[in-house]
């Protein structure tokens, strides 16, 4: 079974540089809110992993034991809510999870968003519709429309949109709806989850 690394809020690992989860960015993730006892969107985050595994051929511990490694987390480091994470990167030798929280990401007041018209979705990507840690691109274009105010920014090519945060499309669902409704480019994001009713486990 692959290795499960449980990293307590205090600590840290070591990543050997030539590892290709390190050296290459080769590996997935999940960023899950967990808020008094409840993991929102469990079933959502667990198969849109377990797809993404496969589709790379990385092996992937399974549900229960990463279950476990979250519930021991949250326990033994006492955290009643936050931002819980799970890394699948790719070793030297085979696969090891990492299982941790980090603080919430600094985010302005506004919702406003910024339609970026220079730097298109590429929807053809090997990588499209999947959670890898491939993710400068998004996070340089969200640190730039942060810096001028904006919550998050918007690519399309058309036919496919992308936020950079995720948890954007749960904000703006209503306005994509309604631009949706009036005839203009309806909005496909891919690994989106559902924004109806949260799927979430008891911790």
């Amino acid at each position: 079974m692959p290795d499960i690394l449980i990293i307590p809020p205090t600590e840290c690992v070591m990543l050997a540089p030539t590892a290709p989860g390190f050296a290459h960015g080769f590996g997935l993730f999940e960023t899950m809110r967990y808020e008094a006892g409840r993991l929102y969107f469990w079933q959502d985050h667990w198969a849109r992993l377990t797809r993404s595994a496969r589709h790379f051929e990385l092996k992937l511990p399974p549900e229960i034991a990463v279950q476990d490694a979250l519930r021991e987390l949250v326990t033994s480091s006492a955290i009643e809510s936050g931002t819980l994470k799970l890394s699948l990167l790719k070793a030297a030798s085979g696969t090891c999870l990492y299982v941790y929280a980090r603080p919430p990401l600094p985010t302005p007041k506004g919702r406003r968003l910024q339609l970026d018209t220079t730097c298109p979705v590429f929807s053809r990507s090997l990588l499209a519709g999947h959670k890898t840690h491939n993710y400068m691109e998004a996070m340089h274009l969200l640190a730039r429309a942060r810096a001028q105010g904006y919550y998050d920014v918007l690519r399309t090519d058309d036919i496919v949109c992308q936020f950079s945060v995720p948890t954007c499309l749960d904000r703006f669902a209503g306005v994509l709806a309604a631009s949706a409704a009036q005839n203009r480019t309806v909005p496909v994001v891919p690994g989106a989850r559902s924004v109806i009713a949260p799927q979430d486990e008891a911790y």
